[in-house]
C-alpha cells in the first residue's frame, strides 16, 4: 500500500469516527462566507471572498477546520455532450490551490456522473467518485459540502439532494496553506454552463491575538492612569473584542468597550505595587496579556484632624473652669504632628487676642457665653483643613447630692435621722422636697422619724434652685437588736405550797424562756405565757426553795439576747400542824385479777445521749420486742421517746484567787500558794481569851468569814437548845436513873427535827 493509499486508509476511519462524535462535539464555529446570490450561466472565476461580521477576512487557516457548503447545477445548452465547472480553493499566497476539483456530468453516459480531484503538480486529475457518486444526477440541483480536516491534511464532499445522502473521502490535501478565496469556473469557457447559489463557509473560531506585551506602569498616588488595551490585541477573524481584567487587588478599573481604554483608579492615599493581567474576549475564546506591574508610588499627603472637643475643667460649664480644647492627628504617611493653629470664637466673633492658646483661663469667660474653636495642623509638609469643635455654653452650676442618695439602714422603734447634704459650686439657696408620707424633710434637708414597721422605703427627694435635680433615697428598715426586758419580778402565791410567779416585760412582742441558771436561750424553758409584751410562769413549790430565775427573750425578727436578766425568788413553805403533817395515804397491795388494760410486747431501747455539740445532745432509739406484759394505759410503743434535746456547755470557770474555792495550789480557801499567805488567828493571853462556858475551851477570834466556823457556831447553838430542852422535860427525872417513855422521845426528836432544819 502506497503512502496515498495508507492515508485514505486512516481518512476512512477518522471519518467514521468524527461522524459517532459529531453529535457531541461542539467546536465554537463562525460564518466566514454567507453568500445567497445565484451565478447562473457559466460565469467565469466566480471568486468568493470571507467576511466575518461584515468585516474581510483575508485568508482562512485550515487549522480552522473550513466546512463550505453550496449548492451546483451542471446545465446543458445542446451543444456540449457533457457539462462540467471547475471548483477551486485558491492558496492565500497565490503559490498554487489547495485543492481544486471538477464536478462532471457526464451527459452522454449514463449514470456516469463523477467529481473528479485535480492533481497538485499537474493539470490532470482523477476521480473521487463515479457512476453518479451514488445515486446522483448533477443536472439537477446538488448539495456539495466539502470538510477540511487539517490535522491529517484530507479532506470529504458530502452530496445530499431530495431523500439521498452520501459522504465521499476526497483524499490528500495539496497543502495545508490557508485559503485566500474561492473560485468558480466552467471547465471549458466556451459552453459549460452552470448555476452556482447559497455558498456558506464555517470554521473553527480563532482566539484573539495578543499582539505585543504590556509595559509596566508607575504612576503618583491619589491620580489615575489610562492604558489602550485594543492596541495590544487583535482578532483574525475581525470579531468584536471585549476587554477585561484579573487579579488586580485595591486599584479599580473602568473599561471603555468601545475604544478598549482601561481607566486604572486607586483609592485615595493609596501607593504601593499591585499586578495584574488584561484579557481581550471575543464570545468564544479569550487571551489574555502579559503579567503587568502597577507602581502607585507614594506622595505625601495632608494631615487629618477629627474629634475636635472644647471641654471646661469645671464639669458643669462654669465661669470658674477653664477652656481646654483637644483633638485627634492622624496621618496616612505616618507623620507626626509637627504644627497648630487655634481660632477662638465667641458668639461668633474670634477673639484674635486668643488665637494659637490651646487653653483658656478662667478669667476669659463670662456666663452665658457661647464658645467655639477652629483647629488645623501640619505634618511638616502640608497642612490639613480647618476642623471646627463643639461649641460650648458657659452655665450656671448645678448642685448635686453630696453624697449621691443610695440606701441607708435604719433600726425598727428607733429614731432615725439623715441629713441630706448637696453641693453647689455657686453657693446659691436650695428648698428641699419630699413625697413621703412618713415625714417632711425640712428646710435644711433634715429627715427625722421612728420606723414602726421593717422594710424598705421609697422616698424622691428635689432640691430646687434655678433647676431641679432628683434623687431616691432608699431607707431600709431593719431590726437587728434584740428585745428588752424592761422588768422582772416573781411573786408568791399559797402558804403550805407556794406558787412562784416570774412576770417580765419586754420592749417589743417576743417569746421569753427561763432557767434556774444562766443558759442560752436555747436550752432554757419557755414560759406558760409568752409571744407578747408579757410574760410570765408560775411554779408551785411544796418545801422551802430560794434561788434565782434567768430569763432571755427572741423576737419575731429571730434576735436573741446573749445575756440573761434575773431576780431572786424564796418559796417559804409554813410548816404544818403534826396531824396533818404526817397524815398520808398508803398505796394498795397487788391488784386483783380481771379489768381492762393493754397487752404490750413492744418497747423503746436508747442509746446513751450524745456530747453536747452546737447546743444539742441526740440518742437513736429503736423499737425491741420484750416480753409480754399488761398496762392499764397505752403501751410504751405509742409514745415516741425524745431524741434531741437542747443542752449548753459547761463554762469551765477560770481558777482564781476570789473564787471561794479552795484550788490551785492554795492552802486555803482563796490563800496561800499562788494567792497571799492565808492570816493566821491572833491567840491571847488569859485576861482576852473568850471561854466556852460548856467546855470551856478557848475560842479565837476570827479574823475572816469562814463556813466552817459558821457550822461549829451553829452546832454549838443546838447543842445549848438541846440541853435547854432536856432540862424543861425532865426536871424531875434529873437525878432519877429513869429512861423516858417511848412517847416521850418521839414528841422530842419530831420537835428536835423541825426546829433544827427550818431555815
Amino acid at each position: 500500500m502506497g503512502v496515498d493509499g495508507f492515508k485514505l486508509s486512516l481518512f476512512f476511519i477518522f471519518f467514521i469516527i468524527t461522524a459517532s462524535l459529531n453529535v457531541f462535539a461542539q467546536v465554537p464555529t463562525n460564518v466566514y462566507l454567507n453568500d445567497s446570490a445565484t451565478y447562473k450561466g457559466g460565469p467565469n472565476n466566480v471568486s468568493l471572498i470571507f467576511n466575518a461580521s461584515g468585516t474581510r477576512v483575508n485568508f482562512l487557516n485550515l487549522s480552522q477546520n473550513l466546512v463550505h457548503s453550496f449548492e451546483g447545477q451542471a446545465q446543458a445548452d445542446g451543444s456540449h455532450s457533457n457539462y462540467k465547472y471547475i471548483v477551486e480553493y485558491n492558496s492565500s499566497n497565490s503559490s498554487g490551490y489547495v485543492l481544486k476539483l471538477r464536478i462532471n456530468d457526464e451527459a452522454q453516459a449514463s449514470f456516469n456522473d463523477k467529481i473528479e480531484k485535480f492533481d497538485c503538480n499537474a493539470n490532470t486529475f482523477s476521480p473521487i467518485c463515479d457512476n453518479n457518486c451514488g445515486g446522483f444526477d448533477f443536472l439537477n440541483p446538488t448539495n456539495f459540502t466539502v470538510k477540511f480536516f487539517f490535522d491529517l491534511g484530507i479532506f470529504n464532499i458530502t452530496l445530499s439532494g431530495g431523500s439521498t445522502t452520501n459522504t465521499i473521502a476526497g483524499g490528500q490535501l495539496c497543502s495545508n496553506a490557508s485559503i485566500g478565496n474561492i473560485i468558480f469556473a466552467p471547465y471549458s469557457s466556451g459552453g459549460d454552463r452552470f448555476t452556482i447559489d447559497n455558498n456558506v463557509v464555517i470554521a473553527d473560531n480563532r482566539v484573539p491575538s495578543f499582539i505585543g506585551n504590556f509595559s509596566n506602569i508607575s504612576f503618583p498616588e491619589d491620580t489615575n492612569f489610562s492604558l489602550n488595551l485594543s492596541g495590544n490585541f487583535s482578532d483574525l477573524d475581525a470579531q468584536n473584542l471585549t476587554f477585561g481584567y484579573s487579579d488586580l487587588e485595591n486599584i479599580s478599573v473602568i473599561i471603555n468597550q468601545s475604544s478598549g481604554i482601561a481607566n486604572l483608579i486607586p483609592p485615595l492615599n493609596f501607593n504601593g505595587i499591585r499586578y495584574a493581567k488584561f484579557f481581550a474576549n471575543d464570545s468564544q475564546n479569550i487571551t489574555y496579556s502579559n503579567n503587568v506591574t502597577i507602581n502607585v508610588t507614594p506622595v505625601n499627603d495632608a494631615p487629618n484632624i477629627s474629634n475636635v472637643m472644647l471641654n471646661n475643667t469645671d464639669f458643669l460649664n462654669r465661669t470658674n473652669g477653664s477652656l481646654v480644647i483637644g483633638w485627634t492627628f492622624s496621618d496616612i504617611d505616618g507623620d507626626t504632628q509637627n504644627g497648630s493653629e487655634t481660632w477662638w470664637y465667641i458668639n461668633g466673633t474670634e477673639k484674635i487676642e486668643f488665637r494659637n492658646f490651646t487653653i483658656i483661663n478662667p478669667t476669659n469667660t463670662t456666663k452665658n457665653q457661647n464658645w467655639t474653636v477652629s483647629v488645623k495642623v501640619f505634618d511638616g509638609t502640608n497642612w490639613s483643613e480647618f476642623v471646627n469643635g463643639s461649641n460650648l455654653i458657659i452655665l450656671n452650676s448645678l448642685q448635686f447630692f453630696n453624697p449621691s442618695l443610695g440606701v441607708v439602714q435604719a433600726e425598727r422603734n428607733e429614731l432615725f435621722v439623715y441629713d441630706v447634704n448637696y453641693t453647689d459650686l455657686d453657693s446659691d439657696n436650695m428648698n428641699f422636697y419630699d413625697n413621703s408620707s412618713f415625714f417632711n424633710i425640712t428646710n435644711e434637708g433634715i429627715i427625722n422619724f421612728t420606723p414602726q414597721n421593717i422594710g424598705n422605703i421609697s422616698v424622691d427627694i428635689t432640691i430646687e434652685n434655678d433647676s431641679n435635680i432628683s434623687g431616691t433615697l432608699i431607707i431600709e428598715i431593719l431590726d437587728t437588736k434584740a428585745p428588752k426586758v424592761t422588768s422582772i419580778i416573781t411573786s408568791n402565791s399559797g402558804s403550805t405550797t407556794i406558787t412562784v410567779t416570774l412576770s417580765a416585760a419586754t420592749d417589743e412582742n417576743a417569746t421569753c424562756a427561763f432557767a434556774i441558771s444562766d443558759l442560752n436561750f436555747t436550752s432554757m424553758t419557755n414560759m406558760s405565757s409568752t409571744s407578747s409584751t408579757s410574760h410570765s410562769n408560775s411554779i408551785s413549790y411544796s418545801s422551802d426553795t430560794s434561788g434565782r430565775y434567768y430569763a432571755r427573750c427572741l423576737d419575731n425578727y429571730g434576735n436573741t439576747m446573749n445575756f440573761s436578766n434575773s431576780t431572786a425568788f424564796n418559796a417559804d413553805v409554813q410548816e404544818t400542824s403534826s396531824s396533818s403533817s404526817s397524815s398520808s395515804s398508803s398505796g394498795g397491795g397487788g391488784g386483783g385479777g380481771g379489768g381492762s388494760g393493754y397487752v404490750c410486747s413492744l418497747n423503746w431501747k436508747c442509746d446513751e445521749w450524745s456530747s453536747c455539740e452546737n447546743e444539742e445532745q441526740t440518742r437513736k432509739c429503736v423499737s425491741v420486742g420484750v416480753p409480754v406484759f399488761t398496762l392499764n394505759q397505752k403501751c410504751p410503743q405509742d409514745t415516741i421517746p425524745e431524741q434531741s434535746r437542747s443542752c449548753a456547755v459547761p463554762e469551765v470557770k477560770k481558777e482564781t484567787c476570789s473564787d471561794g474555792t479552795k484550788n490551785q495550789d492554795e492552802e486555803d480557801i482563796d490563800c496561800g500558794g499562788v494567792c497571799e499567805p492565808c492570816k493566821k488567828p491572833i491567840i491571847k493571853n488569859n485576861a482576852t481569851q473568850n471561854q466556852n462556858l460548856i467546855t470551856g475551851a478557848v475560842v479565837g477570834t476570827n479574823l475572816g468569814f469562814s463556813w466552817n466556823n459558821l457550822w461549829i457556831v451553829l452546832a454549838i447553838i443546838l447543842a445549848l437548845f438541846a440541853v435547854f430542852l432536856y432540862g424543861k422535860y425532865s426536871h424531875k427525872r434529873l437525878f432519877r436513873k429513869e429512861k423516858l417513855s417511848e412517847e416521850e422521845m418521839k414528841k422530842l426528836n419530831e420537835t428536835l427535827s423541825s426546829r433544827m432544819f427550818k431555815k
